[in-house]
């Protein structure tokens, strides 16, 4: 996990917000 960036962390971070709003969209 150390080898882990914060770069790639925060990219991650983004990907799983945006597949969150995705589905709560489609609830919508």
């Amino acid at each position: 996990m150390k080898s882990l960036r914060p770069k790639g962390l925060a990219m991650a971070l983004v990907v799983l917000g945006l597949d969150q709003l995705s589905k709560y969209w489609l609830l919508i």
